[in-house]
């Protein structure tokens, strides 16, 4: 489904798309905590215009803060703003429009979550492809920038730390980034989600949204998914490196779509008091992670 092009509609995609360059301009500044919350939301202005007006003012609003973020930063900063939010959210507002147009809205909400679940997973493998060239792949690429960074930070004080210390540190450092794609991955796909219900629910509110109504318990785990994620969870137990790396990475991340489902089958059975606890458990479980696992 496409938006009508009047000039107000165009008027709010360029402006709600230089909104969604400016939070992502945020990204660069890792020390500030606030900032970085609001650099998750870059996605929730681009939802509001593809949703509420169809894909092309969306596409419309990506295109703003593309070149913006084009002048203002770089070509790469650019390219990273439309490869993790931009494309995606396009793209998931269309499959919205066609499986509501094709079918009915019916499996709407299990086929955008599959969708979100593959991109992170495509794009994974994509990169680990791109960095074959180097030296021991891309964890080891990521490895030896994460220490590089680490020592960098420590240099002018690295002496009167004790060496078990930092050696305790070395190793944090070294299981962190073996679990580094998979955090980026499930906290994207839940990053995601978070702008499509927080957009779905602000343009009910104005009575705007042209896209269909999404319901959690809607959502279910297609065969594929769970045949995937059963052979990355054996490739991460069982393959030699660096096959395991990818494994248990892609494991991690498909994962996500079978607690979810599992947590989408409960609230189907669940009176709604207890749907809502469900959900909050769910949330209190994800908080609990540890940040990172064995490697």
């Amino acid at each position: 489904m496409t938006a009508s092009f009047s000039l107000r509609e165009i008027g709010g995609s360029i402006v709600l798309g230089a909104l969604s360059a400016a939070l992502f301009y945020f990204v660069e500044i890792p020390e500030d905590a606030v900032l970085q919350f609001l650099a998750s939301l870059t996605c929730l202005p681009l939802f509001v215009v593809a949703l509420g007006r169809g894909t092309g003012s969306g596409a419309l609003a990506v295109a703003t803060g593309f070149v913006l973020l084009l002048a203002l930063k770089s070509l790469y900063v650019a390219g990273i703003y439309v490869i993790v939010y931009g494309l995606p959210v396009v793209a998931l507002s269309a499959l919205a429009f066609r499986q509501a147009k094709v079918t009915g809205g019916k499996a709407m909400e299990s086929t955008l979550l599959t969708a979100m679940t593959i991109y992170p997973c495509a794009l994974f493998l994509g990169l680990a492809t791109a960095m074959i060239s180097q030296p021991g792949g891309l964890a080891a690429f990521t490895d030896r920038q994460m220490t590089n960074e680490f020592n960098a930070a420590v240099a002018d004080y690295q002496s009167a730390l004790d060496p078990a210390m930092l050696a305790n540190i070395t190793n944090a450092l070294h299981r962190i980034n073996f679990w580094l794609p998979a955090t980026m991955g499930v906290l994207w796909i839940f990053m995601i989600l978070f702008g499509v219900y927080v957009a779905r629910w602000a343009l009910r509110k104005k009575a705007w949204s042209q896209s269909p109504a999404f319901n959690f318990t809607k959502f279910s785990v297609p065969t594929g998914i769970i045949i995937a994620a059963a052979l990355a969870g054996m490739a991460g137990d069982f393959a030699p490196a660096p096959y395991d790396y990818f494994g248990m990475n892609l494991f991690a991340i498909l994962l996500t779509q079978l607690v979810i489902g599992g947590v989408a089958f409960l609230c189907r059975r669940l009176s709604p008091a207890n749907m809502k606890l469900c959900v909050l458990g769910l949330v209190c479980c994800m908080a609990a992670l540890p940040p990172g696992g064995g490697a």
